[in-house]
């Protein structure tokens, strides 16, 4: 099994201007402004991305947790992962 540990020597990720909306009183988007740095564990040059994380949280019996994720790119240098991309969390179905 292999995991972060394989893939990255090391990770840095800077989070700043955070904005929440909220829909409802149990429904919000929130937004965040990122810089990532990665040096990997093989010989590829080190990675910046820059860009924002835009977040679907809701309310649950359990706290507040993240319904869907999504990394939107406005600039990156040798990074691995696609322009965009977007990750819905299975442990909250139709939030």
């Amino acid at each position: 099994m292999s995991g972060i540990p394989d893939y990255f020597a090391a990770t840095s990720h800077h989070i700043s201007n955070i904005t929440i909306s909220f829909a409802d009183a149990d429904h919000a988007a929130v937004r965040a402004v990122v810089y990532a740095w990665h040096r990997y564990t093989d010989a590829r040059p080190d990675a910046i991305w820059l860009g924002y994380y835009r977040d679907r949280v809701a309310r649950t019996g359990d706290g507040w947790r993240i319904s869907s994720l999504e990394m939107q790119t406005t600039g990156a240098s040798n990074h691995h992962v696609p322009e965009r991309f977007q990750i819905p969390f299975d442990r909250l179905p139709g939030v």
